[in-house]
């Protein structure tokens, strides 16, 4: 289920506008090519854990999953999920810290 108090809301012109209300979620957020396999990132989310993953091969048989965590916490998921990028073994995304200055930040995958 969505959350009804982040419905994505725009200003224009010094009146709000809010989206429509979603019942469901998309549960595919991202995919991300690793070699020979695409990651799927899921809404699937645990605050210990981190964010749930499904493999798939080059054909599109399920092979595995696992949880990603972070060591800053979880991304930002109206901003850092969505842009997130794989090269060889590092993951690169967009965090915000403390005072909401973002940057582009590097994981090495282990």
């Amino acid at each position: 289920k969505v959350d009804e108090k982040k419905q994505p809301r725009i200003i224009i012109n010094n009146k709000t506008y809010t989206a429509p209300p979603q019942k469901f979620q998309d549960d595919i957020k991202n995919l991300l090519a690793h070699g020979d396999q695409l990651w799927v990132m899921t809404s699937t989310v645990d605050k210990r854990k981190g964010i749930l993953f499904d493999v798939f091969d080059r054909e599109g048989r399920y092979m595995d999953n696992f949880y990603l965590r972070f060591p800053h916490g979880l991304p930002d998921p109206l901003f850092g999920s969505y842009q997130m990028e794989l090269s060889g073994d590092c993951l690169y995304l967009i965090e915000k810290d403390e005072n909401e200055i973002s940057a582009v930040v590097k994981y090495k995958l282990r």
